[in-house]
């Protein structure tokens, strides 16, 4: 079991949005997840998909995509595992 600090979603627009009157058919929810890591370590993953998923299978990105994701938990380069 994968241990979740912290979700964020964001939807984006598609390609079709200009052609498509119904916006929910039209965007497209990207997750970014906050995992714990071992050792009081964490990482961010992000992907599309259940929160579950986006953690085990998401992409890693850096500390400082993963700090604008979230800007509210402090988080600290020392235990930031990418």
């Amino acid at each position: 079991m994968t241990d979740i600090l912290a979700v964020n979603a964001h939807t984006y627009p598609t390609q079709l949005e200009a052609d498509i009157e119904d916006e929910s058919a039209s965007t497209t929810t990207v997750l970014a997840v906050l995992v714990a890591a071992p050792v009081g370590r964490y990482t961010c993953r992000v992907g599309i998909g259940n929160p579950e998923w986006v953690a085990k299978y998401g992409d890693k990105v850096s500390f400082g995509l993963a700090c604008a994701h979230f800007p509210n938990k402090d988080l600290k380069r020392q235990k930031y595992q990418s």
